[in-house]
């Protein structure tokens, strides 16, 4: 009797030790799928996609000999809000196109006028559908590529196109003369600003009749001449912070994002450079903060909830998991888009942001966003905080003129190399002209020195990228 009292009591145990293991996994099972579905269901409806490709840059021509570049955010989102229905009506509804030569292009610039530039290579097709899902475009245009439009006021029936990819210039005729008025209005506006960074138009340096034509071009990549105006330098704090008394209430938001509202299953780790890192099972998703001010999330493909799709979707699926992921900096712009094809075609968005009416270079931070299948599977993210102005004693950023003179033996060894020119001579006279005349681009940006924003020209020659500080004239790095 005693015996089979024993063998009850050892059924049961086993029993007991079933169940617990049963139910144990059952609330496993129930955390994975929690965590599963915090970043892989993104609710794509709301998202305002438009809103991220917006021009980067913005020049009015005042007429005459002069024209400005626009930096004030407020004042940007004034002339696009404005030219923006008359730009996508008159691409999709066009009465008429005309392909015209560079040289005509830069004429219709010298009177009143709107020059927008974009910065994402985004054909027609693929952009225009952004604004409006319903839009149908036209063949003719679908491939091109608009790296810039022009509208001039005096002809409200056209707009200009440089397709960057064909380097081909066109004059589109359109309906209505709306923008008559809205180009003159807003070229007014800007004209009575406070500042106004004067550029000249023309030849870029009025020396037709003293250099080879080759080095007299037309071009409105021009060197400001007006230097009273000062960015001052930002002071910055990382949105996370690894300290342990703060680290849990700021990574808190994202962690929730991320995990879901449990955490019982997110095991912490600190690695040997300062980094935490939060990990879910044997990496399925693991969120990353570093201590300068990078923060990761990397979660595993999910083959069995992937649908494959196509670039709108994909960009609102990131757009929708970037929004959720901590704060919005100012002034977000999609930047680029790298396309990789694999079983499931993989998209990494690159955006960067603002502080102050400024944007952060490349090199000092930004959003990148990668979607696979329908799956957020990676988000890499540094931006900063603004605390404070820091406040510089001198009277006038460098120009960028001196930035290339103090520079000069390494910028022009550059140039000979980019260019495929031997020269053991290096005449300093003798390569003034034509590397300032190879100027592309010329933005004012912010560029990170220890935990301050300082203010930088990125200038671009021959396709090689130089950042000088804009204080110091002093060449930070160069790339191309």
């Amino acid at each position: 009797m005693t015996s089979l009292k024993e063998t009850i009591k050892s059924i049961m145990l086993v029993s007991l030790v079933i169940a617990a293991v049963v139910l144990s996994r059952l609330v496993l099972l129930d955390g994975q799928t929690r965590v599963l579905e915090t970043v892989n269901v993104i609710e794509t409806s709301s998202v305002n996609v438009a809103k991220y490709i917006n021009p980067q840059s913005y020049y009015v021509s005042f007429g005459g000999l002069s024209y400005t570049k626009v930096y004030d955010t407020e004042m940007q989102q004034k002339i696009w809000d404005a030219l923006r229905p008359i730009v996508t009506d008159g691409l999709v509804n066009y009465e008429g196109v005309e392909v015209i030569e560079m040289t005509d292009y830069i004429e219709a610039f010298a009177d009143k006028s709107i020059l927008l530039r974009f910065t994402i290579d985004l054909n027609c097709a693929e952009w225009l559908p952004l604004y409006d899902s319903e839009i149908e475009v036209p063949s003719a245009v679908s491939k091109w590529v608009p790296y810039e439009i022009l509208m001039r006021s005096d002809l409200p029936n056209s707009l200009f196109v440089y397709d960057r990819d064909e380097e081909a210039y066109y004059r589109v005729a359109i309906k209505g003369t709306e923008a008559e008025n809205s180009v003159s209005e807003l070229v007014d506006t800007m004209m009575a600003s406070d500042f106004v960074e004067y550029r000249k138009i023309s030849d870029r340096f009025s020396l037709a009749s003293t250099v080879p034509d080759s080095l007299s071009r037309y071009n409105y990549e021009l060197l400001p001449y007006q230097y009273t105006h000062l960015t001052q330098g930002v002071k910055v704090m990382n949105e996370v912070s690894t300290d342990a008394e703060a680290f849990d209430a700021s990574v808190a938001s994202i962690a929730n994002e991320v995990f879901g509202n449990r955490l019982d299953f997110v095991k912490r780790l600190e690695d040997v450079n300062g980094s935490i890192v939060l990990m879910y099972g044997y990496g399925d998703k693991a969120l990353t903060v570093a201590q300068n001010g990078d923060i990761i999330m990397n979660q595993k493909f999910n083959s069995s909830l992937a649908h494959e799709m196509g670039f709108r979707q994909s960009l609102a699926i990131g757009i929708g998991g970037m929004e959720q992921f901590g704060e919005l900096p100012q002034g977000v712009q999609l930047d680029s888009v790298v396309t990789v094809d694999e079983d499931y075609t993989k998209y990494r968005f690159n955006f960067s942001y603002k502080l102050d009416d400024t944007v952060v270079s490349a090199q000092s931070g930004g959003i990148q966003v990668t979607v696979k299948g329908g799956q957020v599977i990676a988000i890499e993210k540094n931006v900063k905080q603004m605390m404070s102005r820091v406040y510089t004693s001198l009277d006038q950023m460098y120009s960028i003129d001196n930035c290339i003179t103090q520079n000069y033996l390494e910028v022009s060894l550059y140039y000979l190399q980019d260019n495929d020119i031997y020269d053991a001579t290096l005449n300093s006279i003798q390569y003034y002209f034509p590397i300032r005349s190879d100027i592309e681009r010329i933005e004012r940006q912010y560029y990170q020195q220890d935990m301050t924003m300082i203010p930088i020209w990125r200038v671009v020659i021959s396709g090689r990228t130089y950042l000088f500080n804009a204080y110091t004239g002093a060449l930070i790095e160069n790339y191309r």
